[in-house]
């Protein structure tokens, strides 16, 4: 009796213990979870502005563009 007794007790000890570590994972994962949601935020926000860095750099490439082909018109006109 007294052997299942230890026995019990060094199992209730060794559940408290993991109970302990479980709570720890837990806030570990929860920390980890807020990091994450918080880094996939800036990540978006950083796409957002890449995307219009790009928009701004196509429309000013198509400006250039344009102007290119006004100066040459303007340069073929001087030649005639």
């Amino acid at each position: 009796m007294a052997r299942l007794t230890r026995e019990i007790a060094a199992a209730r000890k060794t559940l408290k213990a993991l109970q302990a570590e479980t709570a720890e994972a837990e806030t570990a994962l929860a920390a980890l979870n807020k990091q994450r949601a918080e880094t996939d935020t800036r990540l978006v926000a950083l796409n957002l502005e890449a995307n219009r860095m790009i928009a701004i750099r196509t429309e000013g490439e198509v400006v250039m563009a344009k102007l290119r082909s006004q100066l040459d018109s303007v340069q073929i006109g001087r030649q005639s």
